[in-house]
């Protein structure tokens, strides 16, 4: 296993893997993803491995799950399930001021509005709902889309962004299954379309690389 970073712990997960050579370095888009992630979340304890029977497979372990628990990373798109899933099950957020600047990182131009500090529990409740309608208005917008539709896409369960980056990691057979269900809600074909394109996009928070720009073998990226 491979510290993540300088000082994390490191896990005592074992994939049962054979050793690699030294010279199956980190592919670059690793790199620029685990700095990304270190930037934005410094609060995030994991750990990177590679395993695999004849080529390299890069994993990121979460070592705050008991027993930790591995992702597989193919390509840099895959990232954002890892933090997603520290999101999710671990309530980890964007931590410091700059950070804050990054949030666009992983789910580009999507940033909750916090709710505004009120008295008595209706107006807290309000607010959280508001940020909620926010997210999908934002949503909804960057695509060219009315903010009217955003009341549909609640219906179908696009309530908040991690659901958002989710749907955009699903096959196709899935997400077709879903522009069935929001056509139905009354969205006609090309917003449908445009709501998938979206949802696929907030998946791709960084640039496309080429396999000849990596020192390591299209193969062993997975």
């Amino acid at each position: 296993m491979l510290p993540l970073f300088p000082g994390d712990s490191v896990g005592t997960m074992s994939l049962d893997a054979p050793q690699h050579p030294k010279h199956a370095r980190r592919p670059p888009w690793l790199s620029v993803s685990l700095s990304k992630i270190r930037k934005s979340f410094p609060s995030i304890r994991c750990e990177h491995v590679r395993a695999s029977d004849g080529g390299i497979d890069w994993y990121l372990v979460c070592l705050l799950c008991d027993p930790d628990q591995s992702f597989e990373v193919g390509s840099e798109h895959d990232v954002p399930k890892f933090v997603a899933h520290a999101q999710d099950a671990h309530g980890i957020t964007l931590d410091g001021e700059s950070s804050r600047h990054e949030s666009g990182m992983w789910m580009p131009r999507l940033v909750e509005t916090p709710p505004q500090t009120s008295v008595g529990e209706s107006s807290t409740a309000h607010s959280c709902l508001a940020g909620k309608a926010d997210i999908l208005s934002q949503f909804l917008m960057e695509q060219g889309l009315s903010t009217s539709f955003a009341q549909a896409l609640r219906t179908v369960g696009i309530v908040n962004r991690s659901r958002i980056c989710r749907l955009g990691a699903l096959p196709d057979a899935d997400l077709d299954r879903l522009e069935t269900r929001l056509a139905s809600e009354g969205l006609d074909f090309v917003a449908c379309l445009l709501v998938r394109a979206g949802l696929r996009r907030s998946l791709l928070p960084f640039p496309r690389r080429k396999y000849a720009d990596s020192p390591v073998s299209p193969m062993e990226h997975g």
